[in-house]
């Protein structure tokens, strides 16, 4: 039993280093930013939740992406977003933010057969494209919306209220897509919900997206990476001794 748990533990570890290896991309993608921070906390190890983040010409694309499931079951789902996105995007040259989550809606059921099958796996994520001649970003969100935070205010930009794959099998979605001019200090935020569901406090609640929310205005003077330290640290905090509830995944932008 011991050496069946040391050789799971031992594949699960390299599928992380897979994993991983995928989700590389190359920081002067992320040049135009003043500074940036990827929290990325699996719960099993491997992760459903990945972030994407590639550049073409002008235009850079930057997603975070909460898959169906957590552990090995997510980190596939993980491998074929990743995939599939870059095919849309590099390959197929779709740069509309609301035609690639389309787009990535009718190849997730495709790949997976939802039309044929009971598979009902699917993703939430926001995305985004920023022009770095016009300084305008346009984001579409499967669920998962944009939050900016500027001059100690916040500004939500709300996604569409159906996933990608997943239940939403029913054809001839639209997707909505919003254009939005860049300040400079501007910080946005795509994340994952393993955040606001983490159970923990005093009576063992959800943290809640009101709490991130406050979390990230709060700590908005400070810089970057010292503001993910603390966001980290709220989470640890609220967590404390209770098992973490889902994947986390959370990028900050400050243009």
């Amino acid at each position: 039993l011991q050496e069946w748990q040391k050789n799971m533990q031992d594949s699960i570890a390299y599928a992380l280093q897979i994993q991983t290896a995928m989700l590389q991309f190359d920081t002067k993608n992320l040049q135009y930013f003043h500074s940036y921070f990827i929290l990325w906390l699996p719960r099993d190890v491997v992760s459903g939740d990945f972030y994407y983040i590639r550049q073409i010409e002008h235009q850079i694309f930057v997603a975070a992406v909460d898959c169906t499931g957590h552990g090995v079951p997510g980190a596939f789902m993980s491998v074929l977003g990743i995939n599939l996105l870059d095919e849309i995007i590099i390959n197929q040259q779709h740069y509309e933010p609301q035609n690639i989550l389309l787009h990535l809606h009718t190849r997730i059921q495709r790949a997976l057969r939802q039309q044929q099958t009971n598979n009902r796996d699917g993703m939430d994520l926001a995305l985004i494209r920023l022009d770095t001649h016009t300084h305008e970003i346009t984001y579409a969100g499967a669920k998962n919306p944009l939050l900016i935070i500027h001059n100690q205010e916040a500004i939500y930009l709300k996604p569409d209220r159906f996933s990608i794959g997943g239940d939403s099998i029913k054809q001839n979605l639209v997707f909505q897509q919003q254009t939005l001019s860049l300040q400079k200090g501007m910080r946005l935020f795509l994340f994952s919900d393993g955040l606001a569901d983490q159970f923990g406090g005093e009576e063992n609640k959800k943290f809640t997206f009101a709490n991130l929310k406050q979390l990230l205005l709060t700590t908005s003077n400070y810089p970057l990476e010292e503001q993910k330290q603390k966001i980290l640290h709220s989470f640890t905090s609220w967590k404390a001794d209770y098992p973490q509830t889902d994947d986390v995944l959370l990028i900050g932008l400050e243009v």
